[in-house]
């Protein structure tokens, strides 16, 4: 069952990074060459949950750094990658939402947060990889990252229902339960209390559920 929700969840993100290529190409909606960059990044960071994927990964980097470093570097690079992805994704939707038309200085501020967050992540993971910290880093994107996007997405939500069109009601239904499911899954995975078998399913739910939203 597993797999094949992670087959469904990669299948859904292939057709929309092809669909939205040709909407950018053909259309030219700026919004969605974030939407495929996101996608792209998503679909590395899926192939990154399958075990064959990761630790071929991980032997291959071990090739030039020690099995030890390619460890704390794989696991690195995997956190990192959720943040380049949430990070296109929330331009995206800013975008879509046409939050750069209808209350220009909040966007802008938001694109400048998301700007400092992925530089700021960017450089703790050179130096959690130095110190050999990656614990540290996943507390930075629990305990920082990880509320910062939460409440641009309530407030986001808050502004979206006031300007945005009943068009993109769907989208943010698909939003909404993407965040809700990647936090169930999320959750499971650190609270071990909860005795969730296998969390990242509910990531995979709410990847599939968000792309028929929308």
């Amino acid at each position: 069952m597993d797999v094949f929700v992670w087959n469904m969840a990669i299948s859904f993100q292939v057709l929309f990074l092809i669909i939205s290529g040709v909407i950018f190409i053909y259309i030219r909606e700026g919004s969605f060459k974030y939407y495929a960059l996101y996608i792209v990044f998503l679909l590395t960071y899926l192939l990154s949950r399958n075990d064959y994927f990761y630790y071929a990964f991980e032997h291959f980097i071990a090739r030039f750094l020690t099995q030890n470093n390619a460890e704390i570097f794989t696991y690195i690079a995997c956190l990192f990658l959720q943040i380049v992805f949430y990070n296109y994704y929330c331009r995206f939707a800013l975008h879509f939402l046409d939050l750069d038309k209808h209350i220009r200085k909040y966007f802008n501020r938001i694109m400048r947060i998301v700007r400092y967050l992925g530089g700021l992540f960017f450089g703790w993971a050179i130096i959690a990889y130095y110190f050999k910290t990656p614990h540290l880093y996943m507390k930075l994107f629990t305990f920082l990252y990880l509320p910062i996007m939460l409440s641009i997405f309530v407030i986001t939500f808050y502004h979206a229902i006031q300007h945005s069109g009943k068009h993109k009601n769907f989208f943010l239904v698909g939003v909404c339960a993407f965040v809700f499911f990647a936090l169930m899954a999320f959750s499971g995975s650190r609270i071990s209390s909860l005795n969730m078998e296998n969390p990242i399913k509910y990531f995979y739910i709410g990847i599939i559920i968000e792309t028929l939203f929308f």
